[in-house]
């Protein structure tokens, strides 16, 4: 409409909402109206859209050749013409109701879904995909034209992201993989037809998606291989393609956080490292482009991850920055963005945290600082958002350690307790939450230091046992979960060193080796600084100084300054 504001502009964009379309033929204007669907599975692929306008075009030339056959056949057998035109009719019905079945359920699994989604309603389509697949089984895919192939391998896709949303990987993984056989089977039936091939390497992505959250690394690692060599293929065949060079760094993510998973942080390091030149190509060649941008930002993150999983400080911390300055451009860009604050705040804490564990304490108050601002903010807005109360209680933890770390015991006492009683209410809503539980067991160990440096040892211990249970209940759930062995094992550490300032000397012994148990010790270079480093205080704490001196040897190396672990190994005389 005339007269709106770009803010409205911009609202009514993203919603999908347009002025209805007027003056031309009914089937340009309903092929126009698929072609504006939010949800891109909804959209018709540009071959769809091209043979859909052939028979728009041709359909003058359809209803000639019907009125002269009809008159033709009228005049040799009347009622032979009337039977036939009748059938005719019945088939057109039967056709137009057809399709118009397939675009109610495009629109109730696509556009429907998205605005399900965020009010978690999503249990509103369980009968829909239940129908959906009934429907398509009583046609068999054999007797199916291209488009309505196409249309069936997306929709059996969205089904699965429905199911996934829910929880549901096995009924998920149903349905992706029988969209990605029928993805097989377009592409067999043309293999030259390039959105064809790039819908079969979306499909590998959906299946190889749900390996990877099920810990079925190996398959996934498969599935989105396959979706890497087709996005290869799409940018051989079409080099000027954008979407498809972003295709292709999207694939060259996912190899990567696979081999991040399985322990392979260099294998990990070279396929970020791929992704993000390309996102660079595609950000240098349209600069405005906010999404590739925001892309771009993303893929910093993942490198810094893989990169500190290796040990190099210096490399995460380059790219935790180079994060944080394109969201600050983004959250420029886009001023009345809550999404970009949000992420512009853990922007901040993520170089925060390298910078903290490099011994710049200073510095990293200032990052967790900025990080509490913001994310105070954001939960002043909206004090019913879980995602942006957990973010506020992190704030405040990471601003409490820092403070107590930095001299100022009772205001960093202030900001743990605050940390605390967040986490407390979140946990309470979702006790299945594992990471809302490891960031209440970590305010509870940071209080449980202050507190026994105040000298009110009996709460500190109390603290440090809340701490050690709730982490427990965490790594029991996951033994893999390096970062849950992690908190474990530094809770186990508070509280022998709480016990040996009681002159508990058994009690501490049995905490230090518990903590050393925890954190699975092994001399691998593969298992995060942060595991090693635990590892390494526990070893201090029991006097086994010879074991502990090449790991800390090795965090020195790798730049790890972290002021209480320098402390410590100072006192024991192992520091480099």
């Amino acid at each position: 409409p005339d007269g709106l504001g770009a803010r409205q502009i911009l609202g009514r964009a993203r919603r999908g909402e347009t002025r209805p379309v007027v003056g031309v033929d009914r089937d340009v204007a309903a092929l126009v109206g698929q072609l504006k669907s939010v949800a891109p599975a909804a959209r018709p692929t540009a071959a769809t859209a091209l043979e859909r306008l052939r028979w728009i075009r041709d359909k003058p030339r359809r209803r000639l050749r019907r009125s002269i056959a009809a008159s033709v056949v009228a005049l040799l057998v009347l009622g032979g013409a009337k039977y036939t035109l009748d059938l005719k009719a019945a088939r057109d019905v039967a056709e137009q109701r057809r399709d118009q079945a397939e675009n109610l359920i495009g629109f109730m699994l696509g556009d429907l879904r998205t605005k399900l989604a965020p009010v978690n309603r999503l249990e509103v389509l369980d009968d829909i995909g239940d129908k959906a697949l009934d429907y398509f089984a009583a046609v068999p895919a054999a007797e199916l034209s291209s488009r309505e192939l196409l249309f069936r391998s997306k929709t059996l896709s969205q089904i699965g992201q429905v199911r996934m949303n829910q929880g549901d990987l096995g009924a998920a993984m149903k349905a992706f993989e029988e969209s990605l056989g029928l993805a097989r089977d377009l592409v067999e039936r043309d293999s030259e037809n390039n959105d064809w091939l790039a819908w079969l390497g979306e499909a590998h992505f959906w299946v190889g998606w749900v390996d990877f959250k099920r810990a079925n690394l190996d398959r996934a690692l498969a599935s989105f291989r396959e979706y890497l060599d087709l996005s290869m293929e799409l940018v051989e065949r079409e080099p000027g393609n954008l979407d498809w060079q972003l295709e292709l760094s999207y694939a060259q993510n996912n190899i990567g956080s696979v081999l991040k998973a399985q322990g392979d942080a260099e294998g990990a390091i070279e396929a970020f490292r791929a992704s993000l030149e390309i996102k660079r190509l595609l950000v240098s060649q349209q600069p405005g482009n906010l999404m590739w941008k925001s892309e771009l930002a993303g893929t910093h993150v993942w490198l810094g991850g893989a990169l500190l999983s290796a040990g190099d400080l210096d490399g995460a911390l380059r790219n935790y920055r180079a994060n944080r300055e394109l969201i600050e451009e983004l959250a420029r860009e886009q001023p009345t963005s809550s999404h970009q604050r949000w992420l512009l705040g853990i922007a901040h804490e993520k170089v925060g945290s390298v910078l903290e564990w490099k011994g710049l304490l200073h510095e990293a108050g200032e990052s967790y600082d900025a990080y509490l601002a913001i994310n105070q903010d954001l939960a002043a807005r909206d004090a019913e958002n879980s995602t942006w109360q957990h973010e506020l209680a992190v704030a405040n933890r990471r601003v409490g350690d820092a403070r107590v770390e930095l001299g100022d015991p009772e205001r960093g006492q202030v900001h743990l307790g605050a940390a605390e009683s967040i986490l407390r209410r979140l946990v309470e809503l979702d006790t299945s939450n594992a990471i809302w539980r490891e960031e209440l067991a970590l305010a509870q160990a940071g209080l449980a230091r202050v507190l026994a440096s105040q000298g009110d040892f009996e709460q500190a211990l109390r603290k440090a046992a809340d701490a050690i249970a709730l982490s427990a209940k965490v790594v029991e759930a996951d033994p893999e979960n390096s970062r849950a062995r992690w908190i474990h094992s530094g809770a186990f550490l508070v509280l022998g060193e709480i016990q040996l300032r009681v002159g508990s000397s058994e009690g501490s012994t049995t905490s230090f080796r518990r903590a050393l148990s925890a954190a699975r010790y092994v001399s691998s270079t593969r298992i995060p600084p942060l595991l090693r480093e635990v590892c390494a205080r526990a070893l201090l704490r029991l006097g086994r100084i010879d074991e502990a001196r090449p790991i800390v040897a090795e965090l020195y190396r790798q730049g790890f300054r972290h002021r209480k672990f320098e402390r410590l190994c100072r006192e024991k005389g192992v520091w480099p």
